[in-house]
Formats: structure tokens, C-alpha cells, sequence
């Protein structure tokens, strides 16, 4: 009895801190001498916005929403992005990309019905029902999977992963925008698990190691992938394309839990700007 009430003052807490982060926590305005361009449309016809910082030789992709419940990531790159235009010229090596809602139809969703004494969990997919970052186009690739949740990720909900992999034009999009820009290092943004996760590249476990130190999040080591029993991921497909991946699931759904996430990102760009690959 008592671990029940725990639970339901728990559930209610939860709701209550994300209505107040929802509706009470400000997000700065994007500068409007950023260059930005369309990286395409979702499935229900809206416009993906990719924004560019920086001319530097190596390219750096941030990616944010591709659940457009986490609307906390969002904020993020919208701090993200004023803190690196202040900043460009520190890191004049690298060329910043910064797409803040891949999923465009999921956030739409999820602003209307902030479902927040339900977990947030309205909006994840996008315009077809389509849980994105089960549709990379990898040899895992299933059309039906399951989205882990709660406590250690033991609940399991089931989603549809698209027709194939690659079905859907927002990974379409960000796939051909990769391939055209060369990217090498792919950071994707999260919530709400408080941990980063690297793929299986050197670098990247070297840069899980550094953001974990840095932001004070659980570092996951690659036994977590393989316990999670994803398939159709972004990791999966960057492992395959030789590309630097980290996944960073921030502390709140709502909130861009931005000084935790100031610090991983800052200690991972003197990183890659004091190694031979980005410097």
C-alpha cells in the first residue's frame, strides 16, 4: 500500500514539475543571422530546418526530436544554438549543424496534448505512426519493435517501425543530408534517462567517456545496445557508416536540462579539437 501511494505521488510529481517546465521555462529565440535551409518535409508535410554555424573543415550534427515528445531537446538546441553563435569563433575548426525537430508532426502532437500525468508520451511518432529511430534502413530492420520506458527500461510498448527501413522522408532527409555534408560526428538529443551512450567506433566510446565525465549523466556501456534489443537504429546505421554517434538522454522531458548537457558538449568539442581527426 505504501509502495503504491510512493508511486502515485511520484506519477503526479513528475506531471506537475513538467507542466511548470512546460508552460513557466523560457527558450531563446533563434538569431536571426544563422544560416539555415530545409532539409526536407515530414510525412505530414512539414518543413525539417537544419541550422549551420561555422565554415571549419569538420562537420558536426546535432540532432534533436527525432521523438517529438522530447520536447525538452528541443530547448536545448535552441540554447545550443545561441551558445555556439556567441561562441563561433572558439571552435572555428568545425562546422556546427543543428537540425532542433526532425520530427515536426510528433512535436506538433505533443504541444497540442502534453500528456503530462501520462509520461509525455504523446507525439513520439510521426505523421504515418512511425517511431523514427526504429527506420534507419539497417540489416536489424523490423517492422515492428518495442519502445522501452520506465524504470530501467522495463516497460515495453510496441511501435511501428515504417514499411522498411528508411520508409520515412524524415530519415530520407537527414540520410541524404549525412552522405552530402560527409558528417563524422553524429550527436543525437534525447530524454529522459539522465545517460549517454556511444557506438561502437573508438572515438566514440572516447567521447561517451568524456560527456559522461563532464555532465555528471550514466556513462552505458555496449552491452546496454544489446540489452535494449533495438532495431532499425541511428546507432546501428552509423556503426555501418563509420560514423562517430552518441546518444544523450537528458534528464527531463520538458526541461533542456541545458548546464548538464553546456558541459558534455564543451568537453567534447576541446576533445575532438585537440585530436588529430578534429584539429
Amino acid at each position: 500500500m505504501i509502495k503504491m501511494l510512493r508511486t502515485k505521488l511520484g506519477f503526479y510529481k513528475r506531471g506537475l514539475v513538467g507542466f511548470w517546465q512546460n508552460n513557466f521555462e523560457g527558450s531563446p529565440q533563434i538569431p536571426q543571422n544563422i544560416e539555415q535551409f530545409i532539409l526536407g518535409k515530414s510525412a505530414g508535410g512539414r518543413e525539417i530546418v537544419c541550422y549551420k554555424i561555422g565554415q571549419g573543415a569538420v562537420p558536426v550534427l546535432f540532432v534533436s526530436a527525432i521523438h517529438g515528445n522530447e520536447v525538452g531537446t528541443i530547448k536545448l538546441a535552441h540554447r545550443l544554438l545561441n551558445w555556439l553563435n556567441q561562441d563561433s569563433g572558439k571552435y572555428n575548426q568545425f562546422s556546427f549543424y543543428i537540425i532542433p525537430i526532425l520530427n515536426p508532426d510528433g512535436y506538433f502532437v505533443a504541444k497540442g496534448s502534453p500528456n503530462y500525468f501520462g509520461g509525455g508520451r504523446k507525439g513520439r511518432f510521426n505523421g504515418h505512426n512511425v517511431d523514427l529511430n526504429r527506420n534507419f534502413p539497417t540489416p536489424s530492420f523490423e517492422m515492428n519493435s518495442f519502445w522501452g520506458t520506465g524504470k530501467n527500461y522495463s516497460e515495453k510498448i510496441n511501435v511501428f517501425c515504417g514499411e522498411f527501413g528508411g520508409s520515412e522522408p524524415e530519415i530520407q532527409g537527414l540520410i541524404k543530408f549525412i552522405q552530402e555534408k560527409q558528417i563524422k560526428f553524429y550527436f543525437a538529443f534525447h530524454s529522459m534517462g539522465a545517460g549517454v551512450m556511444g557506438n561502437n567506433q573508438p572515438l566514440a566510446q572516447e567521447l561517451m567517456d568524456v560527456f559522461a565525465k563532464a555532465s555528471g549523466y550514466t556513462k552505458e556501456g555496449l552491452g546496454d545496445w544489446v540489452n535494449l534489443k533495438q532495431t532499425g537504429t541511428a546507432k546501428e546505421w552509423c556503426d555501418i557508416h563509420s560514423i562517430n554517434y552518441l546518444e544523450i538522454e537528458g534528464r527531463y522531458r520538458y526541461s533542456p536540462d541545458w548546464p548538464a548537457h553546456k558541459k558534455g558538449i564543451e568537453a567534447v568539442l576541446e576533445k575532438l579539437a585537440n585530436t588529430s581527426t578534429g584539429g
